[in-house]
Protein backbone atom coordinates (compact mmCIF):
# COMPACT_ATOMS: atom_id res chain seq x y z
CA UNK A 1 0.00 0.00 0.00
CA UNK A 2 1.45 3.03 -1.08
CA UNK A 3 2.33 5.37 2.27
CA UNK A 4 0.13 8.22 0.89
CA UNK A 5 -2.91 6.09 1.84
CA UNK A 6 -2.05 5.55 5.19
CA UNK A 7 -2.27 9.70 6.03
CA UNK A 8 -6.04 9.54 4.38
CA UNK A 9 -8.88 9.17 7.49
CA UNK A 10 -12.29 8.57 6.55
CA UNK A 11 -12.02 5.70 3.78
CA UNK A 12 -10.58 2.73 3.31
CA UNK A 13 -7.11 2.80 1.79
CA UNK A 14 -8.72 0.07 -1.26
CA UNK A 15 -11.59 2.41 -1.61
CA UNK A 16 -9.32 5.00 -3.12
CA UNK A 17 -8.29 4.91 -6.62
CA UNK A 18 -6.69 7.93 -8.56
CA UNK A 19 -6.85 8.15 -11.85
CA UNK A 20 -4.07 10.05 -13.99
CA UNK A 21 -2.90 10.98 -16.90
CA UNK A 22 0.36 13.40 -18.76
CA UNK A 23 1.15 16.76 -19.10
CA UNK A 24 3.90 18.32 -21.00
CA UNK A 25 3.98 21.35 -18.49
CA UNK A 26 5.49 19.82 -14.88
CA UNK A 27 8.12 17.82 -13.51
CA UNK A 28 7.63 13.88 -14.74
CA UNK A 29 5.01 11.88 -12.53
CA UNK A 30 5.83 8.60 -13.99
CA UNK A 31 9.38 7.98 -12.97
CA UNK A 32 9.90 5.82 -16.13
CA UNK A 33 13.64 4.60 -16.53
CA UNK A 34 15.61 5.48 -19.64
CA UNK A 35 17.87 2.75 -21.73
CA UNK A 36 20.65 3.40 -19.22
CA UNK A 37 17.71 2.61 -16.34
CA UNK A 38 18.40 6.09 -15.00
CA UNK A 39 15.05 7.31 -13.71
CA UNK A 40 15.29 11.39 -14.08
CA UNK A 41 12.05 11.70 -11.68
CA UNK A 42 12.09 13.92 -8.91
CA UNK A 43 11.03 11.89 -6.10
CA UNK A 44 10.73 14.55 -3.59
CA UNK A 45 8.43 16.16 -5.99
CA UNK A 46 6.38 12.97 -6.23
CA UNK A 47 6.27 12.54 -2.23
CA UNK A 48 4.88 16.30 -2.11
CA UNK A 49 2.25 15.46 -4.64
CA UNK A 50 1.11 13.00 -2.78
CA UNK A 51 0.63 14.44 0.64
CA UNK A 52 -1.29 17.79 -1.00
CA UNK A 53 -3.53 14.40 -2.35
CA UNK A 54 -3.76 13.05 0.53
CA UNK A 55 -4.72 16.35 2.61
CA UNK A 56 -6.89 17.42 -0.38
CA UNK A 57 -8.99 13.67 -0.10
CA UNK A 58 -8.93 14.40 4.01
CA UNK A 59 -10.73 17.59 3.32
CA UNK A 60 -12.87 16.38 0.88
CA UNK A 61 -13.71 13.80 3.28
CA UNK A 62 -14.14 16.68 6.19
CA UNK A 63 -16.90 18.58 4.09
CA UNK A 64 -19.03 15.31 2.50
CA UNK A 65 -22.49 16.29 1.84
CA UNK A 66 -25.19 14.67 0.48
CA UNK A 67 -24.96 15.66 -3.54
CA UNK A 68 -26.47 14.79 -7.14
CA UNK A 69 -24.35 14.96 -10.02
CA UNK A 70 -24.71 15.85 -13.67
CA UNK A 71 -22.53 14.19 -16.20
CA UNK A 72 -22.54 15.51 -19.82
CA UNK A 73 -19.65 15.41 -23.35
CA UNK A 74 -20.18 16.88 -26.13
CA UNK A 75 -18.24 18.66 -28.57
CA UNK A 76 -15.11 21.21 -27.64
CA UNK A 77 -15.31 23.76 -30.09
CA UNK A 78 -12.48 26.15 -32.02
CA UNK A 79 -9.66 23.48 -31.70
CA UNK A 80 -9.49 23.80 -28.01
CA UNK A 81 -8.75 20.40 -27.95
CA UNK A 82 -6.33 20.08 -31.18
CA UNK A 83 -2.96 18.19 -31.04
CA UNK A 84 -0.68 20.46 -32.94
CA UNK A 85 1.97 17.49 -33.69
CA UNK A 86 -0.83 15.09 -34.76
CA UNK A 87 -3.95 16.76 -36.32
CA UNK A 88 -5.23 13.43 -37.28
CA UNK A 89 -5.67 12.78 -33.06
CA UNK A 90 -7.78 15.94 -32.76
CA UNK A 91 -10.30 14.47 -29.68
CA UNK A 92 -13.25 17.31 -29.65
CA UNK A 93 -14.55 15.72 -26.73
CA UNK A 94 -15.01 17.24 -23.77
CA UNK A 95 -16.47 15.96 -20.70
CA UNK A 96 -17.95 17.91 -17.84
CA UNK A 97 -19.05 16.68 -14.58
CA UNK A 98 -20.92 19.10 -11.72
CA UNK A 99 -21.88 17.70 -8.22
CA UNK A 100 -25.02 19.46 -6.60
CA UNK A 101 -26.29 20.09 -3.10
CA UNK A 102 -29.42 18.07 -2.36
CA UNK A 103 -29.56 18.88 1.35
CA UNK A 104 -29.34 22.03 3.68
CA UNK A 105 -28.78 25.46 3.43
CA UNK A 106 -27.11 25.38 -0.03
CA UNK A 107 -29.41 22.64 -1.76
CA UNK A 108 -29.73 23.19 -5.19
CA UNK A 109 -26.06 24.81 -5.63
CA UNK A 110 -23.46 23.70 -7.55
CA UNK A 111 -20.27 22.32 -4.82
CA UNK A 112 -17.41 21.39 -7.47
CA UNK A 113 -17.55 21.17 -11.54
CA UNK A 114 -14.73 19.74 -13.33
CA UNK A 115 -13.77 20.14 -16.84
CA UNK A 116 -11.93 17.59 -18.66
CA UNK A 117 -10.87 17.63 -22.41
CA UNK A 118 -7.50 16.88 -24.07
CA UNK A 119 -4.90 19.42 -25.43
CA UNK A 120 -1.54 19.95 -27.07
CA UNK A 121 -1.14 23.51 -27.44
CA UNK A 122 2.47 24.96 -28.92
Amino acid sequence: MPAWRAQVKGIPPENIMIGSTHTHSAPDMYGFVNEKGECKADLKYIDSVCVKMAEAINEAVEKLQPASVKINTDAAHGKIAYNYYAPELYDHRMHVMQFIATDGPAKGTPIATLVNYATHRR
